[in-house]
């Protein structure tokens, strides 16, 4: 059977030598390797992740664990340019970051559907890319973190009335808190470390 690496290199370039000749023929090529291409879960425990909480809904699982913060101000103005007020992009981006640094030895060897309810913050952790730095660092972290974790994400859209992590975002734990479920606590420190370059130098202390 073909490595999905080899199947991915080998398809880009059928539908590089697809673009220069006549005929229908590497339709077929393209087609088989194409379908090796999957997602499979079957022998992996799976978590669903709505931003700031981890569950399934009453009927198929239960409230495990939720996080909520209010991100320090001062901290919040170095996201971006000293004339941007609001840093929603940075924002929604980061919550997936700091699930993985809280939650990362549960989610170890497992899969883990994240619904976002943010387009493009969803399509940069599809991506690996996002033109903010701070940004780029927070995909940064997280892609090693993944990597490290043995994490398969698949990143999905959903809207906000839809989310459970709708609610904690916004400061709002009262019906979570009812459920029986724990919040855990998270820092300004966790999240300076996610937005900081992952190679910068510390000084000695």
């Amino acid at each position: 059977m073909m490595e999905p690496t080899v199947a991915e290199l080998l398809r880009a370039r059928l539908l590089f030598a697809d673009a220069q000749i006549f005929g229908r023929f590497s339709k077929l090529a393209l087609h088989k390797i194409g379908a090796l291409r999957r997602i499979d879960s079957g022998l992996r425990p799976t978590f669903y992740l709505f931003l700031d909480v981890a569950c399934t809904d009453g009927a198929n699982g239960r409230i495990m664990n939720f996080f909520g913060h209010i991100v320090d101000a001062a901290l919040g103005s170095i996201w971006g340019p000293a004339d941007k007020v609001q840093h929603i992009f940075e924002g929604e981006a980061l919550p997936f970051a700091a699930a993985l640094r809280v939650w990362g030895d549960m989610f170890r060897h497992t899969c883990v559907f994240a619904f976002i309810d943010n387009e493009s913050a969803k399509a940069a952790w599809i991506t690996e890319f996002a033109q903010s730095k701070t940004a780029q660092n927070i995909l940064h972290h997280g892609t090693r973190m993944e990597a490290n974790l043995d994490i398969r994400p698949y990143f999905a859209r959903v809207p906000a009335s839809s989310s459970f992590g709708d609610a904690p975002s916004r400061g709002e734990f009262r019906l979570l808190l009812q459920s029986g479920t724990e919040r855990i606590a998270i820092s300004n420190e966790l999240i300076a470390e996610l937005c900081t370059p992952p190679f910068a130098r510390r000084t000695p202390s």
